[in-house]
């Protein structure tokens, strides 16, 4: 496994088992946040995952659970971007998505590219949905937001 140790992935679910899928799916040395809870007026009765889900994701490398029941999506998000101090890029993830086929060293490349103000270049990965990167400048809010779009066979940014 590359060290990519500038990314992480921040996650919002409830109670959802294909977050295991994606968790899968990003290199071990991707430091991923996973934000448990059930979101706000949702109405289901727990408050946090079934406990069974919860241990299968504390038992993946370099994984952190957040408990943060009650709170809107918007919010939820928050709580892993407070998170991202040491980190240079954020992957926000639903936990529904998950990367299909990459190549991760280009995909880092281009993101580093991008970072240093090179913004025409091109990378192709293949996503369930969409991802959002977010890169940081040691501020405690966004510097930039790149969203990226599932297009057929590939992921253009």
């Amino acid at each position: 496994d590359e060290n990519y140790g500038n990314f992480a992935a921040g996650i919002c679910f409830y109670d959802d088992p294909s977050v295991l899928r994606l968790l899968d799916s990003l290199p071990e040395s991707v430091c991923k946040i996973v934000v448990d809870g059930r979101f706000k007026l949702s109405g289901f009765e727990n408050k946090l995952s079934d406990e069974s889900l919860r241990e299968k994701i504390r038992q993946r490398k370099n994984t952190i659970l957040v408990d943060a029941p009650d709170l809107h999506e918007h919010t939820k998000r928050n709580v892993f971007l407070k998170m991202m101090d040491e980190f240079r890029y954020c992957l926000v993830l639903d936990s529904e998505e998950f990367v299909m086929e990459s190549d991760w060293p280009a995909f880092v490349s281009n993101c580093e590219k991008l970072d240093e103000g090179i913004y025409q270049v091109h990378y192709y990965m293949y996503f369930h949905i969409y991802i959002e990167i977010v890169f940081f400048d040691k501020l405690p809010y966004l510097l930039i937001l790149i969203y990226l779009f599932h297009f057929l066979n590939n992921l253009i940014y």
